[in-house]
């Protein structure tokens, strides 16, 4: 954020306290939007105020590091109102999205959410003295909310794992007494923020603020990256620098509370000789240097970022520390040391930078992933039965190697999962995860469990790097993925944990969750899936550590046989049937749970009723949801509908909406999701037709799209799409991101929508699945037809169409190609197609040249990849020119070919007998600018000449040989 200084004020009443004002105009009654008034009408009676407190919290800093002798910058600012606007649209769907507290009421909740109005940062030129600033801060004001961290570990750039880590600092909310100076009198109560960092990270920051963070010159490349990271790391050799050269320094600081213990190493570590004495006095500095700050996921100012994780690598401050070992010999001069620390810091990157390990892994299925994360998870105090038994399975070295928990859908099995996952994580006994996702194909794929598993394992067990990128270094991410599940596990598991010295004596116990397993490769042979656990069941032989497997799924498919082929062979495991063993504690819990919710939706709210709900309703919705097995997909679907307020709609009338269906219904599931739908269109049958279309296309596609990808396929505006999103978050995850996929938030849904007739039921909300499949493929072919944004010759503006892809910036693509418009799946979703025209009982209702037009597209691709993959731009070049004159793709686009060819005759009519040896003659016109005139030509006029080609081919353009 920029700190400048403000005008002086003129006008303001000095005797008003500034909070005084504030309530003031927070009870003044506002027209129109309150955002609005906020910024017009609000703010331009606070702005001079707030500028005066800025620079009087400036002067007081100023005086307080003057008397503690902490050398540091100081600047304040007070925010604009376009930086006002911004902060509040993306606090107000934070707070929308994150804490369902629906948008701005009051004056007072955007003052609350907009905290840093005027703030001040203060740059500290020592490192150590960040944490005694903020020591100060603490002792000295009142914090209003927890600060924002921002720690080293986050993750930086796109193509670059940053070595020196984030950017590090603090951002703390504060107020202060009247009491605390006299120059603050008049600010008492109001809140603002205070930002602490350092000299080194501010330098670095000039760069990663604006370039990576902010992005005001678009996407940056790998090399630009790597500049920009070792610019950090220059910067923090340069404050260890400062620290051992401080005592030097005219004026030193001495604070009466400076640890002399920091001082102390940093001379003896970099003086003293001999190699063991220097070890133990490094060790002490080591010690001594500041550790990285308390975690936390954002790098803005702002507190409303969600949770995040990196596994970027981050250089250790000892690191740097040990570049002092070769200098403590001889007198270096500080421009010698400088030198000389810059060269052995190029060393260290060097070695730090050792190129990734690539395998085909599948990052949202990860346990860290925002994905898996993001999702519910066990409601306190819930399921503590079941994860107790599961935790003692994971630390019992005698118990077997494999946990099968299994129960109907909705029942929590995935919810137990994510939750199970922060239970080992805390304890130390988590390895790694894989989460399954119904419709999700790629995801669903058994060959990326493994790869995914085990690049895990790089960060659960350290020793693993060096043994699986020995196991894997001969073989690309390509070939592991289209390799043997048993060369899989060979090579990324068993070669590399069978190296591993032991953990420890006692053999530690880790744990692979692995959830969802009955949605993976449906439609592949049970054969493969017995494999897979005669695989993981073989881990029991690692002599390492405990490497044991959960895997939850529902008594479906061809699991169930799995396992019981695996007791045959004399394979033991465990197995819980979650909905039966557990379902007098499920159904306590769920009575729990919804007693929790309602008693908080009453307070949030409001609500005057008591009771409410009446015991007669609550029993009755206890009943629904637990009868006749426990569902707690009833009861959180529940609790969102009634929380969800809709065109004005209070939670009792909600309420009162679902105990009527109640007492109608006969199928729990159908009559909830009815009554949510019922809800959202009102009988309204235009509205009824849109619902069906939104959420018909998200249950039908192949991979999720986010919001604004959604609103651009089906072409509606992006405002109206996320009004509708919004209502139907009982039923959708719709993540605050717009840029996020929006998926179902139960699979239950998808089956009610594509759900068979019911006997004895009618019901308007329900989906013919090759309808949904047919209208959205329609919605397909009019987005890529679309006059403006649709697809086009050249549609990147190259103008080159020897273009390789590699010579193609990286962003340039996504820029001019958006998700809902993306061609990269164009070649799957042939094969798919054309899966579909060879069933005999398909037929087309348009035409029957569709499916040999899809034929013909599959064949078009096939036999045109290896040019395509490297010259894209080529499918208006060779591709066409080399394409059968029977080629219907040919046919259509030929007028698309580079135009200097005049014509092309060859030895073959369709695509199926091109694998023989072909001779094509090609007659070229020469491009205009080759055109030269000779003594015989008529003056001003270019002769018409052509170049004979012959060219022999063996099957596809790239193995041609041509004469003249």
């Amino acid at each position: 954020m920029d700190f400048n200084s403000s005008s002086e004020a003129t006008g303001i009443n000095p005797e008003e306290r500034l909070q005084a004002k504030i309530r003031r105009l927070c009870e003044t009654p506002q027209n129109g939007p309150l955002k609005r008034a906020f910024v017009e009408k609000v703010w331009p009676e606070l702005e001079e105020s707030y500028g005066m407190m800025a620079r009087a919290m400036v002067e007081y800093w100023k005086r307080r590091l003057v008397e503690h002798r902490i050398p540091a910058k100081v600047e304040g600012r007070q925010k604009s109102a376009e930086s006002i606007r911004k902060s509040m649209d993306r606090r107000e769907q934070a707070r929308i999205s994150q804490r369902s507290a629906g948008p701005y009421k009051s004056l007072e909740e955007i003052f609350y959410d907009v905290h840093d109005l005027a703030g001040i940062r203060i740059v500290v030129n020592f490192t150590p003295h960040v944490e005694e600033v903020v020591k100060r801060i603490k002792e000295s004001f009142k914090s209003t909310k927890a600060p924002s961290i921002w720690p080293p570990g986050r993750p930086v750039g796109q193509f670059w794992s940053a070595l020196f880590g984030a950017y590090q600092g603090s951002n703390h909310p504060v107020k202060f007494d009247s009491d605390i100076d006299e120059t603050l009198q008049r600010y008492s109560d109001v809140t603002v923020e205070i930002q602490v960092t350092s000299l080194a990270e501010s330098l670095y920051n000039r760069l990663a603020h604006p370039l990576l963070y902010k992005k005001v010159s678009g996407t940056l490349t790998r090399k630009e990256e790597m500049v920009i990271d070792l610019t950090h790391g220059l910067a923090l050799c340069y404050s260890i620098c400062l620290l051992l050269m401080q005592d030097k320094l005219e004026q030193p600081p001495q604070s009466a509370e400076q640890p002399e213990m920091l001082w102390g190493a940093i001379r003896g570590a970099a003086i003293t000789p001999g190699e063991g004495e220097q070890n133990k006095h490094l060790a002490a500095l080591a010690d001594q240097m500041p550790g990285p700050l308390p975690h936390d996921s954002s790098h803005q100012i702002s507190n409303e970022g969600g949770p995040a994780s990196s596994t970027n690598p981050v250089l250790p401050v000892a690191t740097c520390l040990n570049m002092l070992h070769h200098a403590r010999a001889r007198e270096l001069s500080p421009d010698q040391l400088w030198e000389w620390m810059t060269i052995s810091l190029k060393n260290a990157v060097q070695e730090a930078a050792k190129p990734p390990i690539l395998l085909p892994t599948w990052e949202q299925a990860r346990f860290d992933s925002e994905d898996v994360q993001s999702r519910p998870k066990c409601y306190e105090g819930t399921q503590v039965d079941a994860r107790s038994r599961i935790k003692a399975w994971v630390k019992d070295s005698q118990a077997p190697t494999l946990f099968w928990v299994h129960a109907p859908v909705g029942t929590g099995k995935s919810t137990l999962a994510r939750t199970i996952i922060d239970d080992l994580s805390k304890d130390g006994n988590l390895a790694a995860g894989y989460f399954f996702r119904r419709g999700d194909v790629d995801r669903n794929n058994i060959s990326r469990i493994f790869p995914t598993i085990a690049i895990q394992l790089l960060e659960t067990l350290p020793a693993f790097e060096p043994l699986l990128r020995k196991s894997t270094n001969a073989h690309s991410s390509e070939a592991i993925l289209s390799t043997s599940l048993e060369n899989q596990f060979e090579m990324l598991l068993k070669t590399p944990l069978s190296g591993m010295p032991p953990v420890s004596q006692d053999k530690p116990a880790m744990a692979i969750d692995i959830d969802g397993l009955d949605e993976s490769n449906r439609n592949k042979s049970p054969s493969r899936l017995l494999r897979l656990l005669r695989l993981l069941a073989s881990l029991e032989a690692m002599e390492c550590l405990r490497l044991c497997v959960l895997i939850t799924s529902r008594k479906a498919h061809a699991i169930p046989d799995a396992f019981e082929n695996l007791r045959k062979e004399g394979q033991s495991y465990c197995e819980l049937a979650l909905d039966e063993e557990y379902k007098v504690q499920m159904t306590a819990e769920i009575r729990q749970y919804l007693t929790s919710e309602f008693r908080a939706i009453r307070k949030r709210k409001g609500i005057q009723v008591d009771p409410w709900p009446t015991p007669q309703d609550f029993d009755l919705l206890v009943s629904e949801a637990t009868t006749p097995s426990p569902l707690f997909i009833y009861a959180s679907t529940l609790i969102h509908f009634v929380n969800q307020t809709k065109l004005g709609c209070e939670p009792t009338a909600q309420l009162q909406n679902w105990v009527d269906g109640c007492y109608r219904k006969e199928y729990r599931l159908d009559e909830m999701y009815t009554q949510i739908l019922s809800d959202l269109t009102e009988g309204d049958h235009e509205a009824e037709s849109k619902l069906l279309d939104i959420v018909g296309s998200i249950a039908s596609l192949e991979r999720p799209l986010s919001a604004k990808a959604l609103a651009g396929l089906l072409a509606i505006s992006e405002g109206v799409m996320s009004d509708l999103l919004k209502n139907l978050q009982a039923v959708l995850h719709v993540p605050g991101d717009k840029e996020e996929p929006v998926t179902l938030a139960h699979d239950s849904f998808r089956s009610f929508l594509f759900r068979t007739h019911l006997p004895g039921k009618t019901s308007s909300f329900r989906i013919s699945k090759p309808e949904a499949h047919r209208t959205l493929a329609t919605k397909c072919r009019n987005r890529m037809v679309r006059r403006q944004g649709g697809l086009r010759k050249d549609v990147c503006g190259f103008s080159n169409l020897a273009i390789e892809w590699n010579d193609i910036p990286p962003g340039v693509v996504g820029d001019h190609i958006p998700i809902d418009l993306h061609v990269g799946e164009v070649q799957a979703a042939i094969k798919q197609l054309e899966s579909l025209v060879k069933q005999p009982r398909l037929s087309f209702r348009t035409s029957s040249n569709l499916a040999s037009f899809i034929r013909d597209a599959k064949a078009f691709i096939d036999k045109n990849a290896a040019v395509i993959e490297t010259m894209p731009l080529q499918v208006y070049g060779s591709t066409l020119v080399f394409s059968p004159p029977g080629s219907k793709v040919r046919q259509l686009f030929y007028d698309g070919r580079l135009m200097h060819i005049h014509d092309i005759k060859s030895g073959f009519v369709k695509w199926d007998t091109l694998s023989q040896r072909v001779f094509y003659s090609v007659e070229v016109h020469p491009q205009p600018q080759d055109a030269k005139t000779t003594a015989d030509d008529s003056p001003g006029s270019a002769p018409q000449r052509f170049m004979a080609i012959r060219i022999g081919a063996s099957s596809i353009p790239g193995s041609a040989s041509a004469t003249r």
